[in-house]
């Protein structure tokens, strides 16, 4: 019988997650934001939500001005985890319907935080 040659993974907590950008979108309307996508929308309190039509792709932004009545107040549960927006409004107007909860790789383009709906879910 042939031998193996095994090798211990190494985990990478935080590392091979956590530098890229993902966003998990619930059926409820709930945005969660992992930490690198929040650091990189800037840490903000409120942010605004954009939508292309076209492409199905959901725009996250830091406001243009503070306190706009368009903006969504960023939240952390109370005992700590991924901090989130609850956009149930902005899901049911945009007719999206994800059946499930969908975790999604973000990109970041010019001051938006770009979410492909159209997309394979991250590992």
């Amino acid at each position: 019988m042939r031998e193996y040659e095994l090798e211990t993974y190494h985990r990478q907590r935080g590392k091979a997650l956590g530098q890229r950008l993902l966003i998990t979108l619930s059926p409820n309307g709930i945005i969660r934001f992992s930490d690198s996508a929040y650091a990189a929308l800037g840490n903000p309190v409120e942010v605004e939500l954009l939508f292309d039509r076209d492409q199905q792709v959901i725009g996250i932004r830091t406001p243009l001005r503070a306190h706009s009545d368009d903006a969504f107040e960023v939240r952390r549960p109370l005992l700590g985890g991924a901090r989130y927006i609850s956009a149930k409004a902005f899901i049911t107007f945009h007719m999206l319907d994800f059946g499930r909860t969908r975790r999604l790789v973000a990109s970041f383009r010019d001051g938006v935080l770009c979410v492909p709906t159209r997309v394979q879910d991250a590992d």
